[in-house]
């Protein structure tokens, strides 16, 4: 759909006005189907505009409609929230290895959710992105008598 912007000067909305009502009276007599607002106010001007000898009518595209308005504000409008892909590994080691243990979990930083004693073991619950799960079992498994569970 076309919407029409008209520039105006002296005379020339008058001039149309009484140019789109002629034409409608016509139409009325001849029985004709009646043309949109915007066609038959462009088919109206094309006279006065010649006879004016300048520009005054462009035709503007709409812009596009975005297809869902209320579906985008509401997602501008939430809360954002970033999380990690992370998993949950369990490791049993004996105290004598709990120094290993400890070097390796300060060198590749994972959450300690849980750590506990058990007689002459130990047992921690560690965090860790996924991606970096792999490096972290590798090194932890060079460590004599310790047991890594994923849970």
């Amino acid at each position: 759909v076309e919407r029409l912007r008209v520039y105006t000067c002296r005379g020339f909305m008058a001039a149309l006005y009484a140019a789109v009502k002629e034409k409608e009276a016509q139409a009325e007599e001849q029985q004709a189907p009646r043309e949109g607002l915007a066609s038959s106010l462009l088919r109206a001007a094309q006279p006065l505009l010649e006879r004016a000898g300048g520009e005054l009518v462009r035709k503007i595209r709409r812009p596009k409609k975005e297809p869902f308005p209320l579906a985008r504000e509401a997602l501008e409008a939430a809360e954002h929230v970033e999380r990690t892909v992370d998993d949950t590994l369990v490791v049993t080691v004996p105290y004598t290895g709990l120094n290993e243990v400890m070097r390796v979990v300060k060198d590749m930083a994972p959450a300690v959710l849980e750590q506990g004693y058990s007689g002459m073991d130990c047992r921690m619950v560690l965090r860790l992105r996924r991606s970096l799960v792999a490096g972290l079992r590798a090194r932890l498994e060079k460590i004599d008598f310790l047991r890594v569970e994923e849970v």
